[in-house]
């Protein structure tokens, strides 16, 4: 069973059960994962607990990665391709590294449309939708640590009919 939490909506004593908590942020939320991490650890001790996003590459990078080691695992990389594998790694209780790497770019072109059971129970608390429709930057901010990312000058882009059909199923879902 997976469900989505989202800690602006949800209130973490209605989660009856926790196998395995996957995590994502970036750097402005390391606070909130923590928290929210150790109140479920405390709920749930025999919980595997993921972390990953924007804040592992970041924090990797900076050579802060010891903030997260309250987490069982820290996923750095693109997790499209690993995370059935991972999950069904967990499930049989086989030994994972503490850091898990995926050096690999994931193929944006090879993307598959959003989860749309867990966005249509969840997108009227929203007022509005944001899709994914590529990865990477074609700009060199100097302030900026995503231009850093491996083949990440330039733009990967979702496919043209994936892009519209996730645009159609949000606007039948109301959003403007």
């Amino acid at each position: 069973e997976l469900r989505l939490c989202d800690t602006r909506f949800d209130f973490l004593n209605d989660i009856d059960v926790v196998d395995v908590a996957i995590f994502s942020g970036i750097n402005q939320d390391h606070d909130s994962l923590v928290q929210v991490h150790r109140t479920l650890r405390q709920r749930f001790p025999q919980m595997v607990s993921v972390v990953g996003g924007p804040i592992c590459w970041s924090l990797d990078q900076a050579g802060d990665l010891d903030k997260l080691t309250s987490f069982d695992h820290i996923f750095i990389g693109d997790g499209e391709q690993i995370i059935a594998s991972l999950l069904e790694s967990i499930n049989e209780g086989r030994v994972l590294e503490p850091v898990i790497r995926n050096p690999k770019r994931f193929n944006m072109a090879e993307a598959r449309a959003m989860n749309r059971d867990l966005l249509d129970h969840t997108i009227d608390r929203y007022y509005g939708a944001v899709l994914e429709v590529s990865r990477g930057c074609p700009f060199l901010c100097e302030f900026c640590d995503i231009r850093i990312l491996p083949d990440n000058n330039r733009s990967h882009n979702k496919s043209a009919d994936l892009i519209v059909a996730e645009m159609d199923h949000i606007c039948r879902l109301g959003v403007q």
